[in-house]
């Protein structure tokens, strides 16, 4: 535990020092180590302390476009949508994983990867998200919504699977900025140069919201 608390803190912020670290972890294997080590967390292997850890520094890792194609390998997203699937919504580890999945689905391979193993019914689970709950699941969750809905090939798989009506109902009942910010952003991508993702948004409330 204390070693991931140590690589979190190297890998997280926006300084240039930061970003050596990331990519100088990466080098020495660390991403893989620590998706074994959220493999192990399925079967209870690990603490969940530690667990937030290796996904928060996945998380921070996953920040930097070079390494995504390590990080969004198949089998590591699998990992982190078992995982996810395994969590109540209400822990805040849920929001990390999200958070991979955000920055990971800015690439439209793994954006591709995600929708293919079956991302989508998750996504769906989390944004029903009471204001009661870690507000960084849904928010993480609708900015997943909104990198996959910029690749023009998957804006109406998001449609046919109801997640408008979800990012509806947050404008409508949320209050957090962020959280806001990222559903709104997610409908613009979603009917952005789509005529037919439009006409379903409007016919989904869209305009009330």
């Amino acid at each position: 535990e204390n070693v991931a608390s140590i690589f979190n803190n190297l890998c997280k912020g926006s300084s240039a020092s930061s970003r050596e670290y990331r990519m100088y972890l990466a080098q020495l294997g660390c991403i893989e180590k620590l998706f074994q080590l959220l493999e192990r967390s399925l079967n209870g292997h690990i603490t969940a302390k530690l667990r937030f850890h290796c996904a928060q520094c996945l998380q921070y890792i996953s920040i930097e476009e070079d390494l995504r194609t390590r990080v969004g390998a198949k089998s590591h997203i699998s990992i982190i949508l078992q995982v996810i699937y395994n969590i109540n919504n209400g822990h805040s580890v849920k929001g990390e994983l999200f958070g991979i999945l955000m920055n990971l689905a800015a690439n439209e391979t793994n954006a591709k990867r995600i929708l293919n193993e079956d991302g989508l019914h998750l996504i769906k689970q989390s944004l029903n998200c009471r204001p009661s709950e870690d507000i960084s699941i849904g928010s993480y969750a609708c900015g997943l919504v909104a990198n996959i809905a910029a690749v023009q090939s998957l804006k109406m798989k998001v449609c046919r699977a109801g997640i408008l009506t979800q990012l509806h109902k947050i404008c409508k009942t949320q209050e957090d900025l962020l959280l806001l910010v990222n559903a709104v952003t997610a409908i613009k991508n979603v009917v952005h140069e789509s005529s037919a993702c439009a006409k379903m948004c409007a016919k989904t409330g869209g305009v009330a919201a």
